[in-house]
């Protein structure tokens, strides 16, 4: 496989890191990396105070609200929306037991890195009740529906409702 005309060539077999670093080819846990280092720089640009806890919690970060609070984020890596514009969030980690769910008493907001805009969306773990997922929609559906719909402008780069 060529490189744009460029006469570099690849190997025909799959690749273990992707040489573009467009999210295919990485590891589920390179890519929590990547956006747990980028909301970290994100967060500290705007001007709040950030902690990474030591050990294994259910948050990956502690996050200092303007109002002096101590808020616990959790980050997700979303490599593409599915087939219908939406951005799906899964509200669980996997671990040994299997899937276990995130819940209120554990995490305060879901800060969802967006790789193909290079954007963040920030949801209020309230906001999200018992689902199991998020599906924040990119753009209208196709016949207009409105009702279960999750506009994504919603909680595109929304840092102010980190309070």
């Amino acid at each position: 496989m060529a490189l744009w005309g460029s006469g570099v060539r690849f190997p025909s077999a799959p690749l273990t890191r992707c040489l573009f670093f467009c999210g295919v080819c990485m590891k589920t846990g390179d890519k929590g990396d990547i956006a747990e280092s980028l909301a970290i720089s994100e967060f500290v640009k705007r001007g709040f105070k950030v902690a990474i806890p030591f050990g294994d919690y259910r948050y990956d970060l502690i996050v200092e609200a303007k109002c002096g609070e101590f808020k616990r984020v959790q980050v997700k890596y979303i490599g593409r929306a599915t087939a219908r514009s939406t951005i799906n969030i899964v509200l669980h980690s996997i671990t040994r037991k299997g899937r276990v769910r995130y819940s209120s008493h554990e995490v305060d907001y879901i800060v969802a890195y967006y790789e193909p805009e290079k954007s963040f969306y920030i949801i209020p773990y309230q906001d999200v009740g018992s689902k199991s997922a998020v599906n924040l929609r990119l753009c209208a559906s196709r016949n207009n529906q409105q009702t279960g719909i999750i506009p994504a402008s919603r909680y595109r780069e929304r840092w102010d409702l980190i309070v």
